[in-house]
């Protein structure tokens, strides 16, 4: 299990912690293997979990920031997982027929066809597709909401 804290920072937690507010944090810190990590340039969302996820530079993946300039306009349109030219961990290891979750990832929208669920992080609207959930043996049960599939299934928010 992996968990990531988009733009925190140990100046913050390791005070909290001391003082008893994230234990959940505490005890993963005290049981697991953590660290401090360099970002990548730009140190923004986008690019630093698209690196995250490919293993490869934002030069290599495709994404520098939330937007892009839209072709041919003096726009900009909304960047996605659909704008990534690289493999994820993820997908690797579900084309090696692995079964693999994620939950809440940035830039995981759309989700992705793999071998057991993927959960959308930011970048869905209301009434998309944001849950991808696959094979037998994976059911989901979070805050009230369950769901199980023996076959694909997508959700929407509603």
């Amino acid at each position: 299990m992996i968990v990531g804290l988009d733009s925190a920072t140990f100046d913050l937690a390791r005070p909290w912690i001391a003082e008893g507010k994230l234990p959940s944090l505490a005890a993963l810190m005290k049981n697991g293997a953590w660290g401090r990590l360099a970002s990548v340039v730009p140190p923004i969302t986008p690019p630093a979990w698209t690196s995250f996820m490919t293993g490869k530079n934002p030069g290599k993946h495709g994404i520098f920031h939330f937007l892009e300039a839209s072709p041919g306009t003096y726009g900009f349109r909304y960047l996605n997982a659909g704008s990534r030219r690289a493999k994820t961990i993820w997908r690797i290891l579900s084309d090696a027929g692995y079964t693999v979750g994620t939950i809440n990832i940035p830039f995981t929208y759309p989700p992705e066809q793999l071998s057991g669920f993927q959960i959308s992080g930011i970048g869905h609207a209301l009434g998309e597709e944001f849950l991808h959930l696959s094979a037998p043996s994976c059911g989901l049960s979070l805050g009230g909401f369950s769901a199980d599939s023996s076959s694909t299934s997508v959700i929407s928010a509603t």
